[in-house]
């Protein structure tokens, strides 16, 4: 009975921690963009990289991110260093980040310079 308990907290412990990694945003608004207005916004011909880049900046500070892009997936990497196994566990996002809500969203390209400021507003790093 007290390994059953034991197993049972350890992997509500173990499964909590994994799925407790999350994108440091508000709440998405409810009348906030979907994914096929917010193209529409960011087609126009006579659209700057600055401005596109700024729009997009703002709608994620905004938390118009989807749900199920929020939640981080957990990566394990290890290696063997002079017989002795070392293993790195790191966050990343499920997929590139979004823009709209679960079922109508963008998959947003943006410059290096527009990601690393993203990082900085949600408190994660860029390793590549």
């Amino acid at each position: 009975m007290i390994k059953q308990l034991f197993f049972f907290l350890a992997c509500i412990f173990f499964f909590t921690g994994i799925h407790s990694q999350t994108l440091n945003l508000p709440a998405r608004q409810v009348g906030a963009l979907n994914g096929t207005q917010f193209i529409t916004t960011i087609s126009s011909p006579t659209l700057s990289i600055t401005s596109r880049e700024n729009l997009i900046y703002s709608e994620v500070a905004n938390g118009n991110v989807p749900y199920s892009f929020r939640n981080l997936v957990m990566v394990a990497s290890s290696a063997v260093i002079n017989t002795q196994t070392y293993v790195v566990k790191y966050f990343v996002l499920p997929d590139y980040l979004a823009i709209g809500h679960d079922t109508d969203y963008f998959l947003c390209p943006m410059s290096p310079m527009l990601a690393t400021k993203i990082g900085s507003l949600t408190g994660c790093t860029l390793p590549t």
